[in-house]
């Protein structure tokens, strides 16, 4: 008996690295700069589906006990992204028809409020941000109150800033292929890229005249939500006041200084964008390369433990294991996962193998432990549990 792939799945190619037409489709700006930093691409993840959404209307069976379908009219967009400045102007310089004019109206709609729009780029409203952090996680991806200005309802519901989405909508994703190891590697270029939004956004309003008060105040309250924040949100007075002090002499020319920011961005290097973001920024983009080697690396732990993961009965014949999300489980026939536990972390993995074939009649190839392994379903019996 062998292991039953989950919704038919295939696995990962374990090389140097994926094509170029299999690579996951990312902003054009961060995709230059990561084939250097990475010295490959990132995979493509095929299970996390946009247009025809992976967590809609799908077989009730694979959900985990706390998991839940989301609206296929919101899906993953009940969330307002954060845009940089330099991103921002790359939106507005974007002439494109079709989508991109779409997203271009989108940014000049958010661009009409003066509380969404800042030197550093268009935030996340405080009304906003008070009304999402006290309904999550609730409201993600059921809310149609929540869903983002960029959203396109049509052909199934698109992104007018695909091209130019930030930190966050790049490389967040239900599904995983290559599972917890996938995911890994995602976070850690999240997080690269977030911190470059912040930091290449401050040099960007530094170099074009905003004043070093005005990027002080505004780095402070993008992470929070203060009472200031909130009645310029509900004073149209005091928010115009604001406005004429972040912006100085480029109060009516927003667009222009946006667009300015996305000429200056486009043109760095990889160096050049580490060089000018500073250490935090560097430190991450090791950390990113680290995690990316890691996934690289098709090695079988030489010793396997069976994880704590929540499993469910999927039918008579096959159990659903939650892995490292409930969300994203793994199909295995029952007989499979009972023999699992046999995985003890102390002995050779090879050793427990053997024995799971000789007396539960059960063959496990190394591609299979791979799955097992990238899922969260085995874990590596020489490292703690988290």
């Amino acid at each position: 008996m062998a292991l039953r792939e989950a919704e038919a799945r295939q696995l990962p190619i374990l090389d140097d690295g994926p094509s170029v037409a299999s690579a996951e489709p990312l902003p054009e700006l961060y995709d230059v700069w990561l084939r250097e930093l990475l010295s490959g691409t990132m995979p493509r993840e095929t299970a996390a589906t946009c247009s025809d959404c992976a967590m809609c209307d799908r077989d009730p069976r694979l959900r985990g006990p706390m998991a839940s379908d989301y609206d296929a009219r919101v899906k993953c967009c009940s969330y307002l992204p954060t845009l940089p400045n330099f991103l921002v102007g790359m939106i507005l310089s974007d002439e494109s028809e079709g989508i991109a004019r779409a997203g271009r109206d989108s940014v000049r709609r958010r661009m009409a409020d003066v509380n969404s729009t800042t030197p550093l780029g268009l935030i996340m409203k405080p009304s906003y941000r008070v009304i999402y952090d006290l309904t999550q996680p609730a409201t993600f991806g059921h809310s149609d109150g929540l869903v983002c200005p960029h959203y396109q309802p049509e052909d199934g519901g698109t992104c007018g800033i695909w091209k130019y989405r930030n930190s966050t909508c790049s490389t967040w994703f239900c599904k995983h292929v290559r599972g917890a190891t996938g995911r890994n590697v995602w976070k850690r270029i999240r997080e690269l890229l977030a911190a470059v939004e912040t930091e290449l956004a401050v040099s960007c309003a530094v170099h074009f005249g905003i004043g070093a008060d005005v990027v002080t105040s505004l780095v402070r309250s993008m992470s929070t939500t203060d009472t200031e924040a909130l009645k310029r949100d509900m004073l149209p007075d005091a928010a115009l006041a604001s406005a004429r002090w972040q912006w100085g002499r480029w109060l009516d020319r927003k667009e222009a200084f946006y667009r300015a920011c996305g000429i200056r961005a486009r043109s760095l290097s990889l160096s050049e964008m580490l060089s000018l973001c500073g250490a935090t920024v560097q430190a991450r983009a090791l950390s990113a390369r680290e995690e990316y080697r890691r996934m690289q690396d098709a090695r079988i732990p030489s010793r396997l433990r069976l994880a704590p993961t929540p499993r469910w009965r999927y039918d008579a014949n096959t159990e659903c294991i939650g892995g490292y999300a409930s969300s994203d489980a793994v199909l295995l026939a029952t007989p499979v996962a009972n023999a699992l536990v046999r995985f003890d972390g102390i002995r050779a993995t090879s050793d427990v193998v053997a024995e799971i074939a000789a007396l539960d009649g059960v063959e496990i190839d190394d591609s299979q432990l791979r799955r097992l392994v990238d899922f969260g379903v085995l874990a590596d019996g020489g490292r703690s549990a988290p």
